[in-house]
């Protein structure tokens, strides 16, 4: 049998005793609020490991099966004019001209005059403001869901790091949520609404993961 201290008067203890003879401090109180925060962890890691297979699924559909992101450019150009044989009035008349191009060629129809809107899908599945924006914002996504992971496999770690991923994590997802609302309104709505529903279940998950650092902690602060 070893003796241990207790966290909270510091009397030497059997290692076995189950609370502090001295203070009452209950050691089975601390094991299952450990064990509950690592029940919270496991949590978040099924609901961050569930959003990224959607996401996965999501962002295939989008590149491999619409084609990915590509502009659309369309210009008025002169036909005629038509002349009312009432009043004389001359009325030129045009015809708009839409080409669907690659990235790579919008500074070429933009500088012969073309208006470039960017589209998702070579059907034109629905529009987006900016393709920058649109693969940062991709990129924000894989962040997230390898910090769920990150923080998954630092559960047990008495890395003070294990307490401030599970806001990074929080905080990249409500800005990359915020950011592709804004940026991609169109493709949520032609979408269903799932970007959001991805977005919102990483949301609980991070306070799952925020939760359960803050259980496992015990060890450390005490």
């Amino acid at each position: 049998m070893a003796l241990i201290k207790c966290p909270e008067c510091g009397r030497e203890i059997s290692d076995q005793a189950e609370i502090c003879p001295n203070c009452g401090y209950s050691f089975e109180r601390k094991k299952s609020k450990v064990s509950s925060g690592r029940n919270k962890t496991s949590t978040g890691m099924i609901l961050n490991s569930v959003a990224t297979v959607a996401w996965v699924v999501f962002f295939a559909f989008i590149f491999l099966v619409l084609g990915g992101v590509h502009a659309y450019a369309t210009k008025d150009i002169y036909q005629t004019t038509y002349v009312n044989p009432f009043d004389g009035v001359r009325t030129p008349m045009y015809e708009e001209e839409s080409h669907f191009i690659d990235l790579d060629q919008v500074d070429e129809f933009r500088d012969n005059g073309y208006e470039i809107e960017y589209v998702v899908g070579e059907s034109h599945f629905t529009d987006i403001l900016s393709p920058t924006i649109f693969f940062i914002e991709l990129c924000g996504i894989v962040l997230i869901c390898i910090l769920g992971f990150v923080i998954y496999r630092m559960k047990d770690s008495n890395n003070r790091m294990r307490l401030a991923l599970p806001f990074i994590y929080l905080g990249v997802t409500i800005i990359t949520m915020v950011a592709f609302t804004f940026t991609a309104f169109l493709l949520i709505v032609t979408a269903l609404g799932i970007p959001v529903i991805l977005f919102i279940l990483q949301i609980v998950a991070a306070v799952k993961y925020i939760s359960g650092a803050r259980l496992q902690s015990i060890d450390v602060l005490e």
